[in-house]
Parts: C-alpha cells; sequence; structure tokens
C-alpha cells in the first residue's frame, strides 16, 4: 500500500507523528469492529486496510527516525574521487 493511500484509510495528515497514527488507527478499528458493527464482511475487510495502512505507515515513519547505517545518513560516501551516492539507500540518506 502507498504511503498517500495509508493516509487517506486512516484520515492523518503527512506530518503525523507515530502516536497520532496509532491513535488514529485504534479508534477507527474500536468503530469498525465487528462486535460493534455487526459481523458484515465489509468490516472485515475495513478492519484489513486500517491493520495495513497503520502497518505501512509506521514502516514509513520508522525508516525516517533511522538513518542509513552505511551512510550516516548523508546519502553519500567521501572517496578519493569525491563523494560517491550511497547504493544501500540509493542517496536519500534513509535505511531501506
Amino acid at each position: 500500500m502507498k504511503v498517500i493511500d495509508a493516509m487517506v484509510v486512516i484520515g492523518v495528515k503527512e506530518n503525523a507523528s507515530v502516536e497520532d497514527i496509532k491513535r488514529a488507527a485504534n479508534r477507527l478499528m474500536k468503530d469498525t469492529h465487528p462486535d460493534t458493527c455487526g459481523p458484515l464482511a465489509t468490516t472485515e475487510y475495513t478492519l484489513f486496510m486500517i491493520k495495513e495502512a497503520r502497518d505501512t505507515l509506521l514502516r514509513e515513519a520508522e525508516k525516517k527516525a533511522h538513518p542509513c547505517r552505511m551512510c550516516q545518513g548523508r546519502g553519500w560516501h567521501p572517496s578519493k574521487y569525491g563523494a560517491i551516492e550511497c547504493k544501500q539507500c540509493g542517496g536519500s540518506g534513509v535505511a531501506v
């Protein structure tokens, strides 16, 4: 699932913190749980989508929190030939 789609499913903004993501996902899960809404097939699919969106956003937040180990978050390596783009993170400086 793409990050933008996950934000729309959960209803959070781009700069949402990990706590905001968890809070919004838990609220949605509680509202669409089969015990409160009844045993509908749509609630199971909705719960699946909420869990998938939450996991996607938390993975992205985890990546942003930890820089690439190889280049220490710079996106490049020093060398005798000048700066070389990091092959592990693709120059983004964020761990993959």
